[in-house]
């Protein structure tokens, strides 16, 4: 789950950052804050967390200080400038080396490309159940071919026919 940490008053605080906010559609000054929770489908317990700031230096508003990238907060502060989807992985990681254990990961499309599915997959041993973006670039292996997400659903006549599994080529 991504969250707006909203910052819209500060000036000075170390790698504020704009970031898009989805509710009214622009940008606001503040964090991305990323939680990683397990849930039995009734109930959402906080797993794991981290604070983003902009992987891209043209919405970095503030630089921090010269800091020890050998410390916890180091390594932190690193992490906050790494794009969102390699940032879940080491979520997931980190909380399967603590015991946490799962057998799928849920999320929404902005986190569906391929890369962090096989990366999910491959790394962690978690299959996804997704929303796929609607993209002609990326191709996914269907029946007898490899055709793009438009393609598919084109394939299909109605509801029954849509696919449930398509795996995404490495």
């Amino acid at each position: 789950m991504d969250s707006l940490f909203d910052r819209s008053r500060s000036k000075k605080t170390e790698f504020l950052a704009k970031v898009f906010d989805h509710c009214p559609m622009k940008y606001k000054n503040g964090y991305c804050m990323l939680t990683l929770g397990w849930s039995d489908g009734n109930s959402f317990v906080p797993v794991n967390h981290c604070l983003l700031s902009a992987a891209d230096d043209k919405n970095l508003l503030c630089e921090a200080a010269d800091f020890d990238r050998r410390s916890l907060a180091g390594k932190r502060r690193k992490q906050s400038r790494r794009k969102t989807t390699e940032v879940i992985i080491d979520l997931v990681e980190t909380a399967q080396l603590s015991g946490v254990s799962a057998k799928y990961m849920l999320f929404d499309s902005w986190a569906s490309s391929p890369k962090t599915i096989t990366a999910l997959k491959t790394n962690c041993g978690l299959d996804t159940i997704t929303m796929i973006k609607k993209s002609s670039k990326i191709k996914y292996d269907y029946l007898d071919g490899k055709y793009n997400i438009k393609e598919i659903y084109r394939q299909c006549k109605n509801a029954e026919d849509a696919p449930s599994i398509c795996f995404p080529l490495i």
